[in-house]
Protein backbone atom coordinates (compact mmCIF):
# COMPACT_ATOMS: atom_id res chain seq x y z
CA UNK A 1 0.00 0.00 0.00
CA UNK A 2 1.23 3.23 -1.17
CA UNK A 3 2.64 5.37 2.33
CA UNK A 4 0.03 8.24 1.29
CA UNK A 5 -3.12 6.33 1.61
CA UNK A 6 -1.94 4.93 4.95
CA UNK A 7 -1.52 8.20 6.05
CA UNK A 8 -4.97 9.00 4.81
CA UNK A 9 -6.52 6.06 6.50
CA UNK A 10 -4.84 7.08 9.89
CA UNK A 11 -6.39 11.00 9.04
CA UNK A 12 -9.74 9.69 8.55
CA UNK A 13 -9.28 6.91 11.65
CA UNK A 14 -8.74 9.87 13.49
CA UNK A 15 -10.85 12.37 12.48
CA UNK A 16 -14.17 9.44 12.32
CA UNK A 17 -13.01 9.06 15.75
CA UNK A 18 -13.68 12.60 16.68
CA UNK A 19 -17.12 12.26 14.92
CA UNK A 20 -17.93 9.62 17.12
CA UNK A 21 -17.13 12.33 19.72
CA UNK A 22 -19.20 14.92 18.49
CA UNK A 23 -22.20 11.43 18.08
CA UNK A 24 -22.18 11.35 21.53
CA UNK A 25 -22.13 14.52 22.57
CA UNK A 26 -25.27 15.54 20.69
CA UNK A 27 -27.46 16.35 23.54
CA UNK A 28 -27.74 19.90 24.80
CA UNK A 29 -29.72 19.01 27.47
CA UNK A 30 -27.30 19.86 30.14
CA UNK A 31 -26.86 22.75 28.28
CA UNK A 32 -30.19 24.34 28.16
CA UNK A 33 -32.67 25.53 30.83
CA UNK A 34 -36.81 26.64 30.26
CA UNK A 35 -35.54 30.26 28.57
CA UNK A 36 -32.57 28.98 26.33
CA UNK A 37 -33.89 29.04 22.67
CA UNK A 38 -31.82 27.24 20.74
CA UNK A 39 -30.72 28.60 17.33
CA UNK A 40 -29.49 27.53 14.00
CA UNK A 41 -25.91 26.94 15.47
CA UNK A 42 -26.66 24.70 18.00
CA UNK A 43 -29.54 23.21 15.54
CA UNK A 44 -26.53 22.46 12.74
CA UNK A 45 -24.16 21.53 15.60
CA UNK A 46 -27.12 18.52 16.42
CA UNK A 47 -27.83 17.77 12.67
CA UNK A 48 -24.55 17.78 11.83
CA UNK A 49 -23.59 15.36 14.87
CA UNK A 50 -26.14 12.88 13.99
CA UNK A 51 -25.07 12.32 10.53
CA UNK A 52 -21.23 12.08 11.66
CA UNK A 53 -22.30 9.31 13.91
CA UNK A 54 -23.42 6.51 11.76
CA UNK A 55 -20.76 8.10 9.04
CA UNK A 56 -17.98 7.64 11.06
CA UNK A 57 -19.32 3.70 12.12
CA UNK A 58 -19.15 3.11 8.48
CA UNK A 59 -15.81 4.09 8.09
CA UNK A 60 -14.55 1.72 10.75
CA UNK A 61 -16.15 -1.12 9.18
CA UNK A 62 -15.76 -0.72 5.57
CA UNK A 63 -11.83 0.25 6.52
CA UNK A 64 -11.68 -3.11 8.75
CA UNK A 65 -13.29 -5.51 6.04
CA UNK A 66 -10.72 -3.54 3.63
CA UNK A 67 -7.42 -4.35 5.85
CA UNK A 68 -8.28 -7.58 6.49
CA UNK A 69 -9.02 -9.04 2.83
CA UNK A 70 -6.15 -7.08 1.03
CA UNK A 71 -3.47 -8.99 0.10
CA UNK A 72 -5.17 -11.97 1.66
CA UNK A 73 -4.56 -15.82 0.67
CA UNK A 74 -5.26 -18.93 2.83
CA UNK A 75 -1.78 -18.93 3.81
CA UNK A 76 -1.79 -15.44 5.30
CA UNK A 77 -5.38 -15.32 6.26
CA UNK A 78 -4.72 -17.16 9.75
CA UNK A 79 -1.82 -14.77 10.89
CA UNK A 80 -3.79 -11.84 9.98
CA UNK A 81 -6.72 -13.34 12.25
CA UNK A 82 -4.54 -13.56 14.90
CA UNK A 83 -3.41 -10.45 14.60
CA UNK A 84 -6.76 -9.01 15.18
CA UNK A 85 -7.73 -11.08 18.19
CA UNK A 86 -4.59 -9.28 19.43
CA UNK A 87 -5.65 -5.29 18.21
CA UNK A 88 -9.59 -5.77 18.80
CA UNK A 89 -9.98 -8.57 21.75
CA UNK A 90 -7.34 -7.59 24.20
CA UNK A 91 -7.84 -3.85 24.02
CA UNK A 92 -11.22 -4.50 24.62
CA UNK A 93 -10.93 -6.42 27.07
CA UNK A 94 -8.32 -4.08 28.84
CA UNK A 95 -10.79 -1.06 28.51
CA UNK A 96 -13.36 -2.60 30.33
CA UNK A 97 -11.46 -3.52 33.40
CA UNK A 98 -10.07 0.17 33.33
CA UNK A 99 -13.54 2.47 32.37
CA UNK A 100 -15.17 -0.09 35.18
CA UNK A 101 -12.07 1.35 37.92
CA UNK A 102 -12.68 4.96 36.71
CA UNK A 103 -16.51 4.48 36.97
CA UNK A 104 -16.24 2.95 40.34
CA UNK A 105 -14.08 6.21 41.38
CA UNK A 106 -16.03 8.42 40.11
CA UNK A 107 -19.75 7.07 39.74
CA UNK A 108 -19.78 4.30 42.01
CA UNK A 109 -23.51 4.01 42.21
CA UNK A 110 -23.70 3.58 38.52
CA UNK A 111 -20.90 1.28 38.49
CA UNK A 112 -22.43 -1.17 40.46
CA UNK A 113 -24.55 -1.85 38.10
CA UNK A 114 -21.85 -3.31 36.12
CA UNK A 115 -20.84 -6.33 38.29
CA UNK A 116 -22.04 -9.25 36.20
CA UNK A 117 -18.56 -9.43 34.15
CA UNK A 118 -20.62 -11.68 31.13
CA UNK A 119 -23.52 -8.60 30.48
CA UNK A 120 -21.08 -5.70 31.35
CA UNK A 121 -18.01 -7.30 29.14
CA UNK A 122 -19.98 -8.75 25.82
CA UNK A 123 -23.70 -7.92 25.98
CA UNK A 124 -23.85 -4.66 27.12
CA UNK A 125 -20.25 -3.48 27.60
CA UNK A 126 -19.45 -1.17 30.40
CA UNK A 127 -17.17 1.01 27.79
CA UNK A 128 -20.11 0.79 25.12
CA UNK A 129 -18.65 2.28 22.14
CA UNK A 130 -15.76 -0.08 21.86
CA UNK A 131 -18.92 -2.93 21.01
CA UNK A 132 -17.58 -2.84 17.38
CA UNK A 133 -14.60 -4.51 18.55
CA UNK A 134 -16.49 -7.52 19.14
CA UNK A 135 -18.40 -7.07 15.83
CA UNK A 136 -15.60 -7.32 13.95
CA UNK A 137 -13.95 -10.07 15.52
CA UNK A 138 -17.18 -12.12 14.27
CA UNK A 139 -17.79 -10.78 11.10
CA UNK A 140 -14.01 -12.14 10.20
CA UNK A 141 -14.88 -15.74 11.30
CA UNK A 142 -16.12 -16.61 7.31
CA UNK A 143 -12.57 -14.68 6.32
CA UNK A 144 -10.91 -18.64 6.02
CA UNK A 145 -13.37 -19.80 3.43
CA UNK A 146 -13.92 -16.39 0.96
CA UNK A 147 -10.22 -15.85 0.65
CA UNK A 148 -10.47 -19.81 -0.46
CA UNK A 149 -12.63 -18.94 -3.86
CA UNK A 150 -10.59 -18.96 -6.50
CA UNK A 151 -12.65 -17.07 -9.23
CA UNK A 152 -13.59 -13.50 -8.49
CA UNK A 153 -16.85 -13.48 -10.23
CA UNK A 154 -17.81 -15.57 -8.03
CA UNK A 155 -17.27 -13.52 -5.26
CA UNK A 156 -18.67 -10.93 -7.50
CA UNK A 157 -21.98 -12.58 -7.26
CA UNK A 158 -21.89 -13.69 -3.21
CA UNK A 159 -21.43 -9.99 -2.66
CA UNK A 160 -24.40 -9.08 -5.20
CA UNK A 161 -26.75 -11.56 -3.33
CA UNK A 162 -25.70 -10.63 0.04
CA UNK A 163 -26.68 -6.75 -1.17
CA UNK A 164 -29.66 -7.56 -2.38
CA UNK A 165 -30.51 -9.60 0.61
CA UNK A 166 -29.85 -6.68 2.71
CA UNK A 167 -31.61 -4.37 0.43
CA UNK A 168 -34.76 -6.90 0.26
CA UNK A 169 -34.68 -7.00 4.18
CA UNK A 170 -35.05 -3.06 4.32
CA UNK A 171 -37.73 -2.89 1.77
CA UNK A 172 -39.60 -5.35 4.26
CA UNK A 173 -39.45 -8.88 2.05
CA UNK A 174 -37.84 -10.67 4.68
CA UNK A 175 -38.13 -10.71 8.91
CA UNK A 176 -35.53 -8.86 10.66
CA UNK A 177 -32.97 -10.98 12.41
CA UNK A 178 -33.29 -12.35 15.61
CA UNK A 179 -33.49 -9.69 18.34
CA UNK A 180 -32.00 -10.13 21.64
CA UNK A 181 -32.57 -8.25 24.88
CA UNK A 182 -29.43 -7.84 26.27
CA UNK A 183 -26.71 -7.78 23.07
CA UNK A 184 -27.65 -4.49 21.72
CA UNK A 185 -24.87 -4.06 19.59
CA UNK A 186 -26.04 -7.46 17.63
CA UNK A 187 -28.61 -5.17 15.66
CA UNK A 188 -25.86 -2.32 15.03
CA UNK A 189 -23.69 -4.85 13.84
CA UNK A 190 -26.11 -6.39 11.32
CA UNK A 191 -26.92 -2.92 9.92
CA UNK A 192 -23.56 -2.26 9.14
CA UNK A 193 -23.22 -5.42 6.90
CA UNK A 194 -23.14 -3.46 3.67
CA UNK A 195 -20.57 -0.97 5.03
CA UNK A 196 -17.98 -4.15 5.84
CA UNK A 197 -19.17 -6.13 2.97
CA UNK A 198 -18.28 -3.62 0.49
CA UNK A 199 -14.58 -2.51 2.12
CA UNK A 200 -13.61 -6.84 2.11
CA UNK A 201 -14.90 -7.14 -1.77
CA UNK A 202 -13.00 -4.38 -2.84
CA UNK A 203 -10.02 -5.54 -0.68
CA UNK A 204 -10.09 -9.04 -2.45
CA UNK A 205 -11.08 -7.89 -5.90
CA UNK A 206 -10.47 -4.19 -6.43
CA UNK A 207 -7.51 -3.08 -3.67
CA UNK A 208 -6.51 -0.54 -6.96
CA UNK A 209 -9.63 1.59 -5.90
CA UNK A 210 -7.95 2.14 -2.94
CA UNK A 211 -4.44 1.49 -2.82
CA UNK A 212 -3.34 2.88 -6.35
CA UNK A 213 -6.26 5.14 -6.83
CA UNK A 214 -7.18 6.20 -10.50
CA UNK A 215 -9.56 8.93 -8.87
CA UNK A 216 -6.55 10.86 -7.41
CA UNK A 217 -7.44 13.88 -9.70
CA UNK A 218 -9.74 17.08 -9.35
CA UNK A 219 -12.62 15.78 -11.04
CA UNK A 220 -13.20 12.88 -8.34
CA UNK A 221 -12.39 16.00 -5.47
CA UNK A 222 -15.15 17.71 -7.03
CA UNK A 223 -16.95 14.82 -7.20
CA UNK A 224 -16.32 13.85 -3.78
CA UNK A 225 -17.30 17.29 -2.18
CA UNK A 226 -20.75 17.90 -4.57
CA UNK A 227 -21.55 13.73 -3.16
CA UNK A 228 -20.61 14.99 0.61
CA UNK A 229 -23.33 18.24 0.08
CA UNK A 230 -26.07 16.64 -1.37
CA UNK A 231 -26.00 13.11 0.67
CA UNK A 232 -26.32 15.89 3.85
CA UNK A 233 -28.64 17.70 2.57
CA UNK A 234 -30.88 14.99 1.21
CA UNK A 235 -30.13 13.04 4.68
CA UNK A 236 -31.41 16.15 6.50
CA UNK A 237 -34.76 16.92 4.32
CA UNK A 238 -35.55 13.64 3.12
CA UNK A 239 -34.59 11.06 5.82
CA UNK A 240 -36.61 8.46 4.56
CA UNK A 241 -35.19 7.97 1.11
CA UNK A 242 -32.69 5.79 2.97
CA UNK A 243 -31.93 4.22 6.25
CA UNK A 244 -28.90 6.36 8.09
CA UNK A 245 -26.41 3.63 7.58
CA UNK A 246 -26.70 3.61 4.12
CA UNK A 247 -26.88 7.59 3.86
CA UNK A 248 -23.42 7.48 6.31
CA UNK A 249 -21.86 5.21 4.05
CA UNK A 250 -22.65 7.28 0.69
CA UNK A 251 -21.67 10.17 2.66
CA UNK A 252 -18.24 8.38 3.42
CA UNK A 253 -18.04 7.82 0.00
CA UNK A 254 -18.10 11.47 -0.94
CA UNK A 255 -15.84 12.28 2.02
CA UNK A 256 -13.15 9.77 0.58
CA UNK A 257 -12.73 11.35 -2.59
CA UNK A 258 -12.79 14.98 -1.53
CA UNK A 259 -9.40 14.51 0.10
CA UNK A 260 -6.23 13.38 -2.27
CA UNK A 261 -3.78 11.43 -0.56
CA UNK A 262 -0.86 12.34 -2.68
CA UNK A 263 -1.80 16.24 -0.51
CA UNK A 264 -0.49 14.05 2.72
CA UNK A 265 3.33 14.47 2.27
CA UNK A 266 4.23 14.15 5.96
CA UNK A 267 3.45 11.54 8.18
CA UNK A 268 0.62 11.72 11.24
CA UNK A 269 1.40 14.14 14.06
CA UNK A 270 2.44 11.90 17.39
CA UNK A 271 -0.35 13.54 19.03
CA UNK A 272 -3.14 10.87 16.68
CA UNK A 273 -2.34 8.15 18.93
CA UNK A 274 -4.71 8.81 21.38
CA UNK A 275 -7.29 7.93 19.15
CA UNK A 276 -8.05 4.75 20.46
CA UNK A 277 -7.87 6.24 24.20
CA UNK A 278 -10.06 8.83 22.88
CA UNK A 279 -12.77 6.36 21.35
CA UNK A 280 -12.59 3.93 24.65
CA UNK A 281 -13.42 6.91 27.34
CA UNK A 282 -15.61 9.42 25.58
CA UNK A 283 -18.93 7.88 26.42
CA UNK A 284 -18.59 6.13 29.80
CA UNK A 285 -16.32 8.42 31.57
CA UNK A 286 -15.29 11.86 30.05
CA UNK A 287 -19.19 13.38 28.84
CA UNK A 288 -20.67 12.40 31.83
CA UNK A 289 -18.27 13.81 34.00
CA UNK A 290 -17.41 17.31 31.85
CA UNK A 291 -20.88 17.57 32.59
CA UNK A 292 -21.03 16.98 36.07
CA UNK A 293 -17.39 18.89 37.15
CA UNK A 294 -17.22 21.62 34.33
CA UNK A 295 -20.29 22.70 33.26
CA UNK A 296 -21.19 23.79 36.62
CA UNK A 297 -18.80 26.41 36.00
CA UNK A 298 -20.46 28.23 33.79
CA UNK A 299 -23.69 28.14 35.31
CA UNK A 300 -23.71 32.10 35.99
CA UNK A 301 -24.29 31.98 32.51
CA UNK A 302 -27.34 30.04 32.12
CA UNK A 303 -29.40 30.40 30.25
CA UNK A 304 -26.86 30.12 27.24
CA UNK A 305 -27.11 31.82 24.27
CA UNK A 306 -26.72 29.66 20.71
CA UNK A 307 -22.91 30.60 20.19
CA UNK A 308 -22.74 29.77 23.98
CA UNK A 309 -23.68 26.83 23.35
CA UNK A 310 -21.53 25.62 20.51
CA UNK A 311 -18.42 27.19 22.44
CA UNK A 312 -19.76 25.06 25.31
CA UNK A 313 -19.71 21.75 22.90
CA UNK A 314 -16.42 22.69 21.61
CA UNK A 315 -14.56 22.77 24.77
CA UNK A 316 -15.47 19.61 25.90
CA UNK A 317 -14.35 17.84 23.16
CA UNK A 318 -10.75 19.75 23.63
CA UNK A 319 -11.36 18.76 26.77
CA UNK A 320 -12.20 14.67 25.80
CA UNK A 321 -9.22 14.94 23.56
CA UNK A 322 -6.57 16.42 25.67
CA UNK A 323 -7.66 14.39 28.96
CA UNK A 324 -7.53 11.08 26.31
CA UNK A 325 -3.84 12.08 25.52
CA UNK A 326 -3.19 13.35 29.41
CA UNK A 327 -4.29 9.48 30.17
CA UNK A 328 -2.37 8.13 27.60
CA UNK A 329 0.86 9.57 28.20
CA UNK A 330 0.43 8.31 32.29
CA UNK A 331 -0.10 4.92 31.06
CA UNK A 332 3.12 4.88 28.58
CA UNK A 333 5.29 6.10 31.39
CA UNK A 334 3.92 3.31 34.30
CA UNK A 335 3.30 0.70 32.30
CA UNK A 336 5.77 -1.76 30.36
CA UNK A 337 6.01 -0.48 26.70
CA UNK A 338 4.88 -4.14 25.33
CA UNK A 339 2.10 -3.64 27.75
CA UNK A 340 0.77 -0.05 26.95
CA UNK A 341 0.40 -1.01 23.62
CA UNK A 342 -2.22 -3.31 24.20
CA UNK A 343 -4.08 -0.70 24.82
CA UNK A 344 -4.13 0.53 21.46
CA UNK A 345 -3.90 -2.56 19.68
CA UNK A 346 -0.94 -1.43 18.23
CA UNK A 347 -2.47 1.85 16.28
Amino acid sequence: MDITVSRKINLYRWLFTLGIVIYHSKSLAAFTSPETKIGILAKTYVILANQLGFTSMNFFFFTSGFLLYFNASPPSIGRKMKSRVKSLLLPFLLWQVTVLILMTLTRPSEARLHLNPIDSFFCSPVAGPLWYCLALLILMLPAPLIVRIKHKSALTVLTIAIFTYLIARHLGYFPEPLAFKRWWWYGNMISYLPSYILGAYIGIVRPNLIVKPKTNNNFWVLFGIFLTVTVTVLWHYSPGMLSDVNFGLLQLIGMWLLLKSTWLTKDMPKFFDCAFYVFALHNPILIPEFELLILPLFSNFVPFNDLEILALKLLEIVSIVLASWTLKLLFDRIFPAKFSKMFTGGR
